[in-house]
């Protein structure tokens, strides 16, 4: 497994944003101008209206650091960032910016307040493995597929998998989390071997997955 590119790593911190500010006497509006400066975001919220928290306050384009920082999203009960070198940079950048605010307008913060972390991988990557050889069922499904459609068209129409998914009951749990997912990169040819796969985990810990998946299908 050669990873090609991180395409989204987002980190989302769930915390309840009254108990930051209990006696409301920070405004977002201000907080917004300091945020800006602090990051260098080319887009931010200007009007009165894209201060809604319910739908998310949205800042694009920055920079922290040396990390790139696609986006900041404020709700009333989160915050997130997306960045494209890791979620450990992400988390890292909502620790300190909570902390900033701490110092710099009195944000009652303390780490244990926030109550769950939530995460979103995004990862291009080349693997030398062939998802046909997972179970003989699905080569036996590429084969017949294979064959009705070659016939069917007057041509040949090689079918392999490419995509493969996993999900939970979320008839049980009606959470916001991603399905676990690996499929062939969009627009690019088969023989490229080249893959994007998405993940509710950290970036890490994606890419450890991918590898160990890859190793279990190349072994003899």
């Amino acid at each position: 497994m050669r990873l090609s590119a991180v395409l989204l790593a987002r980190v989302i911190g769930f915390v309840e944003m009254n108990g930051l500010n209990p006696r409301g006497k920070i405004r977002l509006p201000v907080v917004a101008e300091m945020i800006v400066n602090r990051f260098g975001f080319a887009k931010f919220p200007q009007k009165a209206e894209d201060f809604d928290e319910t739908k998310g306050v949205e800042f694009t384009e920055g920079n922290f650091e040396d990390i790139g920082v696609d986006k900041l999203t404020i709700w009333f009960n989160g915050v997130g960032i997306d960045v494209r070198s890791s979620t450990d940079d992400a988390k890292v950048i909502l620790d300190k910016s909570f902390e900033w605010l701490k110092s710099e307008v009195g944000l009652n913060y303390t780490p244990d307040m926030v109550k769950r972390w939530a995460y979103l991988s995004q990862v291009t990557f080349y693997s030398d493995a062939d998802f046909n050889i997972i179970h003989p069922a699905l080569r036996n499904v590429s084969r017949k597929v294979t064959e009705a459609v070659s016939r069917l068209q007057g041509a040949e129409f090689a079918f392999v998998p490419n995509w493969l998914g996993w999900g939970f009951d979320r008839t049980v749990r009606q959470f916001a989390i991603s399905d676990f997912s690996i499929q062939r990169r969009a627009d690019t040819p088969f023989s490229e071997n080249k893959y994007f796969s998405q993940a509710p985990v950290s970036t890490s810990e994606h890419i450890k997955i991918l590898e160990e998946f890859e190793a279990d299908l190349l072994k003899k």
